[in-house]
């Protein structure tokens, strides 16, 4: 069963869409987890142009996925600013931005289900516009060939396998 998700951080007014070509900024940006004695992030500066491609690379527990949810704005930050354009995100529409970042993380999960619906987190509503969307993912992707290739294409169904 695919469950719907809410967030967190809701919009709730007139917000602004994310720009075709956005710049993404952290100007001392710092989070500490709820309760915790120490914050995960200190001070965190950091551009981002449309078009760039980053990484981030460090040790287990240095921050990574905490400043990617950052960026995400799954979390907000404790202190700091985030912003796009110079335009804080908080005035930015957050499923805008969210459908401008493609983000995969560590602790990804496979459902057993379609690859269709692991691409788009939901059953298949509009078979057309569903398909055009999925596929064009896996184009993006340089997968489209691969998955074109199976039997079912991308209604093969995923199924993880447990050790024993």
């Amino acid at each position: 069963m695919i469950r719907e998700y809410k967030s967190k951080i809701i919009k709730n007014g007139d917000f602004i869409d994310i720009p075709l070509t956005p710049t993404l900024e952290l100007r001392n940006v710092g989070f500490k987890y709820s309760g915790a004695k120490n914050t995960v992030l200190n001070n965190i500066n950091l551009k981002i142009s449309s078009g760039d491609k980053i990484a981030f690379v460090g040790e287990n527990g240095a921050g990574k996925t905490t400043l990617v949810k950052l960026i995400t704005y799954l979390y907000k930050p404790t202190y700091g600013e985030l912003l796009i354009n110079d335009i804080e995100y908080n005035k930015y529409d957050v499923y805008s931005l969210r459908n401008a970042i493609g983000t995969v993380f560590q602790d990804y999960q496979i459902f057993a289900l379609t690859i269709a619906e692991n691409i788009l987190m939901r059953p298949i509503i509009n078979k057309l516009e569903d398909e055009e969307i999925v596929i064009n993912a896996l184009k993006f992707v340089k997968l489209y060939d691969k998955v074109n290739r199976l039997p079912k294409g991308i209604y093969n169904i995923l199924q993880r396998f447990k050790k024993t």
